[in-house]
């Protein structure tokens, strides 16, 4: 007997129908008198039957309901309605319903109808599952087929399997059977995987394809490749059945296996090898090129197979000299060195290659052509050169900043005695003007020393952690003002920028070095400077950025400062000696504006890259290493009130720089002694130590050095105060008193006021 649900808005027929049906001996699961109320009760009671009225309560009528359901829960549906006009029957008819009734009805005509649905029904499922194990079967060309009973826990019972499964597995069905069924058979590290997809085809619903492992009956091992879906039972929503069927593919997977081994040791081979390969047949054709070759010419492989001198790599300028080269190797006569060539990438960019070349010999010791291994070598000719650059470079900073020292002291002497001269003096004295002349080219001196110690990478004044943008927008009125009328100077900074350790004053004269180099390239036209910040990761492999300082970056995050122009642009002559001191393009200058760049650049551990071309105009990216800290704490402002009092003890080789310091604390009736070695100093400081308040030791000096000196005045006094001072600066002997207190530095040259000040800070702390 049936269970039926009654979908009738009418209650008096509905009871009148449950009756009926109950008569019949059916049993009635519920009555709605809507289609949503219908289709709730069709989830909820499970009905095998649904009896509907076409004409319902509500937006939704019985035929709209019927198609849900039967959609949803493949209920069967009898429509029940006193209605039958064309347009009624039409849209009944679509749903194919399982039966019609027209009211009123006899209790006969309901019990035929309701045979003949639920006969119809079963049929129809049957028909379903026939068609689903055909077309599952049919879809695969299989060599073995199976079935699966899936009980409510979800256990799974075979139902059959076919006669080839025997020959597969060398077993009888009932030697499987008592093994466990054919998952036994799976190799140990295979039979857990093989579970779990049977498990996830019950648990998801979804089919799966999976390939595993069986031993066979006489031992061998076969690969078997599984297709295992499910069959639904729709009424009681959950899993009836699992069909699966498969194939041996062991001989496709040993041929593979094969295959791929072949492949994977031919491909390492290609991978690990950091060369191009090229072989040619004895008419010159191109057979074969590795990936290597095609990318580092940025050539399609297919592009360069086949292809016939001149190929399409060859430079139009070189084509001669490679042309030579190529002849005699198809002569046999390629020297064992190999040929340097130039080489053209598809991009139009030269490369510089060094090619090795050997004949290929068939099985009878005839030539069959020949193989070219060729190396890039780009990198290794711009090293080479760098590193010959940076030897002469070298040799010409050490000169520059022993020049620089030297100058540093003369000119301690000059400004501290120019300077003295002009304190004592009267604001109207004749004299005035001339001594204020000299101080200024005194001055304009120290800058000259200032660039020879950039130069030679000596030139930090007072590295700290700096905010670039804020120190181009601080310096952009500087920029304009050294810029002619044509050239605009235009800012592209980047956001959240982090600090850099740098001197300000060095970065600064970065700025204005290259920014006047640009503004003079671009001349009297109209033209364009763009000013760039950003981050840069440098990598290994980004050697371009240490090629003109010759110091490898550490990998890791660096801030980038980029300079365009859209001036003249160079040529590669000039680019090769841009660097050099004394190299000037201009009709005036020193020729120390770039060197001085690129010696603050590597002073500061950074890189620097250019690229220019005539016409095309110059960039310039420097990077500098990122700091970590977001920020940094203001220096304390320290009181200059501090009267003096004790002995000033001055050890300096130089008599100039002690006759200017003596002069100058003289004026200011402050006690000095002054000797010219350490070992003087270190007597009279043993002898007078309670009366000398402070210590200005020189660290250059023949014999004992600043740092031998002060490490000897220590051991007399932990506590004693030292002013180190030098021509070259702070970060080029800081490890000589960093951490340690009581000691700072200055930096000669320096003026009368500023030694004054700087000694009354350094005593106030």
């Amino acid at each position: 007997m049936a269970r039926i649900l009654i979908v009738e808005d009418e209650m008096i027929v509905a009871h009148s129908i449950k009756n009926t049906l109950l008569h019949l001996h059916h049993s009635v699961c519920g009555i709605a008198v809507s289609g949503d109320e219908a289709i709730d009760l069709s989830s909820k009671g499970q009905p095998e039957l649904v009896f509907m009225d076409v004409k319902l309560r509500g937006t939704m009528d019985g035929v709209e309901a019927a198609q849900r359901i039967m959609k949803a829960f493949d209920i069967p549906v009898i429509f029940m309605t006193a209605h039958s006009d064309d347009e009624t029957v039409q849209r009944i008819k679509e749903t194919n319903p399982y039966g019609y009734i027209l009211k009123p009805f006899e209790p006969n005509d309901l019990r035929l109808a309701i045979e003949i649905a639920v006969f119809r029904h079963v049929m129809v499922k049957r028909l379903r599952q026939s068609e689903e194990r055909y077309r599952i079967v049919s879809e695969i060309v299989s060599d073995f087929a199976m079935s699966y009973l899936i009980d409510d826990n979800g256990g799974m019972t075979q139902e059959w399997v076919t006669d080839a499964f025997d020959h597969i597995t060398g077993y009888a069905s009932a030697e499987r059977q008592a093994f466990g069924g054919w998952i036994s058979l799976c190799l140990p590290d295979d039979i857990d995987y093989v579970r779990s997809q049977y498990q996830s085809v019950t648990r998801t619903g979804k089919p799966v394809v999976f390939e595993a492992r069986i031993k066979r009956k006489d031992g061998d091992i076969r690969w078997l490749r599984t297709y295992v879906r499910p069959m639904w039972d729709t009424a009681h929503k959950r899993i009836e059945r699992l069909i699966g069927a498969g194939q041996d593919i062991t001989d496709k997977k040993r041929a593979e296996e094969k295959i791929n081994q072949e492949s994977s040791f031919r491909r390492a081979i290609e991978a690990s090898m950091r060369a191009g390969i090229v072989a040619v047949d004895t008419t010159g054709k191109q057979v074969y090129v590795n990936p290597c070759f095609a990318d580092m010419l940025g050539w399609p492989e297919q592009e360069l197979l086949n292809a016939t001198p001149p190929f399409v790599y060859w430079p139009e300028s070189e084509i001669g000299r490679i042309n030579e080269a190529f002849q005699q190797t198809l002569q046999g006569n390629a020297p064992n060195e190999g040929y340097e060539l130039v080489y053209q990438r598809r991009n139009g960019t030269r490369l510089d290659v060094l090619v090795i070349i050997s004949p290929l010999h068939d099985g009878s010791g005839h030539t069959m052509g020949w193989l070219s291994v060729v190396y890039d070598n780009t990198e290794r000719k711009k090293t080479e050169a760098a590193l010959r650059r940076s030897q002469r470079m070298e040799s010409i900073a050490t000169l520059a900043g022993g020049v620089a020292h030297d100058f540093n002291n003369l000119l301690v002497a000059m400004l501290g005695q120019t300077s003295l001269a002009l304190a004592r003096l009267d604001p109207d004295h004749p004299v005035r003007v001339h001594l204020e002349r000299a101080l200024k080219a005194g001055e304009r001196a120290a800058d000259l020393t200032r660039q020879l110690l950039a130069y030679s990478g000596g030139g930090k004044l007072e590295s700290k952690p700096l905010d670039l943008n804020q120190l181009i927008t601080d310096s952009l009125q500087l920029l304009y003002e050294a810029t002619s009328h044509g050239a605009h100077v235009f800012t592209d900074l980047s956001d959240s920028l982090p600090l850099i350790k740098a001197d300000p004053s060095q970065m600064q004269q970065i700025l204005l070095n290259l920014v006047t180099n640009s503004a003079e390239a671009i001349g009297e036209t109209i033209g364009r400077i763009i000013i760039t910040t950003g981050m840069q990761m440098i990598s290994e492999a980004d050697t371009h950025f240490w090629h003109s300082t010759a110091e490898p970056l550490v990998p890791g995050s660096y801030v980038a400062l980029e300079i365009h122009d859209n001036g003249s642009g160079m040529d590669p002559a000039t680019l090769e000696k841009i660097f050099d001191p004394f190299f000037s393009t201009k009709f005036t200058g020193r020729g120390l504006g770039v060197p001085a760049v690129l010696g603050i650049v590597r002073a500061h551990h950074g890189g620097l890259a250019i690229e220019s071309a005539p016409g095309q105009g110059t960039n310039i990216r420097i990077v500098f290493p990122a700091l970590t800290a977001a920020g940094h704490k203001d220096e304390q402002t320290i009181s200059t009130a501090v009267a003096p009092h004790n002995i000033i003890l001055l050890i300096d080789d130089d008599e100039s720089v002690r006759e200017a310091v003596a002069d100058v604390f003289d004026s200011e009736d402050w006690p000095i002694v002054t000797v010219s070695d350490g070992a003087t100093g270190i007597h009279i400081y043993r002898e007078r130590q309670k009366d000398i308040e402070l210590i200005i030791l020189d660290y250059a000096m023949p014999g004992m050095n600043g740092k031998e000196t002060l490490q000897r005045l220590q051991q007399i006094n932990p506590h004693v105060r030292v002013v180190l001072t030098s021509g070259y600066t702070e970060e080029d002997i800081i490890d000589v008193f960093a951490g340690i207190p009581y000691v700072g530095f200055m930096q000669k040259p320096y003026s009368a006021h500023k030694l004054i000040e700087h000694v009354r800070r350094f005593l106030a702390q």
